[in-house]
This record gives structure tokens, C-alpha cells and sequence, in this order.
């Protein structure tokens, strides 16, 4: 379980991101195929950089049961860059 301010910030930070982005703002999703941020209930937002060992992780572990999963349907995953 990951502890302390980084995944707070990062949390804090994401959440802050998403409600920055303009209504009618389409962003990538992982699969690449456009999101549109204007009508999608929801997004999990990954603000990733070169090398970041958590999105490899992700991309290793989770991504493909997430898009499989009903909250992946739900909230798909948009890629920014850092």
C-alpha cells in the first residue's frame, strides 16, 4: 500500500487536472482511440513521463484488466503527458 504525500500529491494533482481540462477537450485514451471528455462519465487519468517505473508497471500488470474490466468501460484510461 503506497503511503505518504507523493501518491497524495499525485492524486491531488490528477484530480485537479481533470476538472482544469476544457468540456470539449478529447484526450488519448491507452487503446489509442479518442476520448471525448465532453460526454465520458468518467477517466482514470495517468499524467506519465519517460521511464516512470509505476506506468510500466501498470501497463505490465493491470491495463489489460482494467479495459476488460466494467470500470474500465466506465472510466477509461487517458495517457498525459507529465
Amino acid at each position: 500500500r503506497a503511503t505518504g504525500w507523493a501518491p497524495r500529491t499525485a492524486l491531488l494533482l490528477a484530480a485537479l487536472l481533470a476538472t482544469w481540462l476544457p468540456s470539449n477537450h478529447s484526450a488519448m485514451a491507452a487503446d489509442p482511440k479518442p476520448v471525448d471528455l465532453a460526454t465520458a462519465p468518467a477517466v482514470l487519468l495517468m499524467i506519465e513521463e519517460p521511464g516512470c517505473p509505476y506506468c510500466a508497471r501498470w501497463d505490465r500488470d493491470i491495463r489489460k484488466a482494467y479495459e476488460a474490466s466494467d470500470e474500465g468501460a466506465i472510466a477509461p484510461l487517458v495517457r498525459l503527458p507529465a
